[in-house]
């Protein structure tokens, strides 16, 4: 390691303590969390204070008895999972993402979604003629490409998984490569040159928060976009509805082995046993759970009318009690066993155009997300039931998290 090399913390790690008291670390939606050896922490601590490695050895040594090849060795590694990062922010000397949105099949499902293409391409259309852009989280690129075609001034696509290596070889097959600027990294450990007109984004999730949307997207209003300029989608409606199923979609081994992670902070005991034994039983003494297939229309019987979970202006900034757990009514329309609820989102492109993956809608790439209640209730129409709706953060993710109150 070079004695000038310099890092910074990454701006997107989060740090999480499991049920068994070990710290969890994620920066990113496609890299799986990391546990974290409590040595490491005081590493990160002292490059959140320096920029050079010799000046957070220092510090380090400050207050601990620090070996510096233990040291470099802790930094390599904390490098190589992009906790820490080089480069001055243009995304030289990042680590890249090789999970998830690293590769290239769910960009295939993405771009095979022509009603998903069709409803960006529009708007990008109307709104980019002219004008700086950023596309935040640009995948395989295409929607850069929509921007360069519809004759934007600038692009800025910025890409923190190894899908980036496409998304450079589309630019270039697409003559696009003058006008896009490809940044490596997550949003926010990227900068730019000058605050732009438009932002593109699509990270929603099939759980429309689970791609961390809210904290990427208020970072990237707050410096990368103009005072009023745009934000494609600019709006988000998170909703539901009440259904009837025949069964309930049963978890499998990994979201049984998810959700038992949390069982300790409901409960205030150690679940570690149930979790040990959890993973050693085999996946196939797990129910498998309902499938619905995602490009069928939603065939489920639905007991309810739509009920609105959050209505998100993008161009603000998120309300911090979005998480709170509040009450929620359903208005029953249709005689049925409600045991699951069927949650969606409308995501307001512009205001010509909604992207929206409800089940009244054309089925999308993203399917259908049923969510299993803890008990079935026999409703008939004119009744009202009531449900508790919020957030959490499991493995550093957002989800939303909602069941009877």
């Amino acid at each position: 390691m070079s004695p000038i090399d310099r890092y910074s913390v990454s701006r997107a790690l989060t740090l999480q303590l499991d049920p068994r008291g070990h710290w969890l670390a994620t920066n990113s939606v496609s890299r799986a969390p990391q546990a974290v050896e409590e040595d490491a922490l005081p590493v990160l601590s002292a490059f959140a204070r320096s920029s050079t490695a010799d000046a957070a050895f220092e510090n380090l040594c400050e207050d601990w008895e620090v070996d510096r090849g233990d040291f470099d060795s802790t930094v390599a590694k904390l490098v190589e999972l992009g906790y820490l990062t080089s480069g001055n922010g243009d995304g030289n000397g990042s680590t890249l993402a090789g999970e998830g949105f690293a590769h290239v099949l769910p960009h295939f499902f993405m771009i095979r979604d022509s009603i998903r293409v069709a409803a960006y391409r529009r708007a990008i259309e109307r709104h980019c003629g002219g004008k700086s852009v950023l596309e935040l989280g640009c995948g395989s690129g295409i929607l850069s490409v929509f921007a360069a075609q519809a004759g934007a001034r600038s692009v800025v696509a910025i890409e923190e998984s190894e899908i980036a290596s496409l998304a450079r070889r589309m630019f270039e097959a697409n003559n696009c490569s003058g006008v896009v600027d490809l940044r490596l990294g997550n949003s926010r450990d990227v900068t730019v040159d000058e605050p732009v007109d438009v932002i593109i984004h699509e990270i929603l999730g099939t759980d429309p928060l689970s791609e961390n949307l809210l904290v990427f997207l208020d970072d990237a209003r707050r410096r990368f976009l103009k005072p009023g300029g745009t934000l494609i989608p600019y709006r988000l409606r998170i909703a539901c509805v009440g259904i009837e199923i025949e069964e309930p979609p049963l978890l499998d081994r990994d979201r049984a082995l998810l959700e038992a992670e949390q069982f300790a902070a409901t409960y205030g005991m150690s679940f570690e046993p149930l979790i040990d034994e959890l993973r050693k039983a085999p996946r196939s003494r797990f129910p498998r759970p309902v499938d619905f297939p995602k490009d069928e229309p939603f065939k489920a019987p639905i007991l309810t009318r739509e009920a609105t979970l959050w209505d998100l202006d993008l161009r603000q900034a998120p309300d911090p009690d979005l998480g709170r757990r509040r009450e929620i009514c359903l208005d029953v329309d249709r005689p049925g066993r409600l045991g699951a609820l069927l949650v969606y989102f409308h995501a307001h492109l512009d205001d010509k155009s909604v992207l929206s993956t409800s089940p009244f809608a054309p089925p999308t790439h993203w399917g259908w997300d049923v969510r299993g209640l803890s008990k079935e209730v026999v409703v008939e129409p004119g009744s009202t039931v009531a449900l508790t709706a919020g957030t959490q953060v499991q493995r550093g993710s957002a989800r939303v998290a909602i069941d009877w109150a």
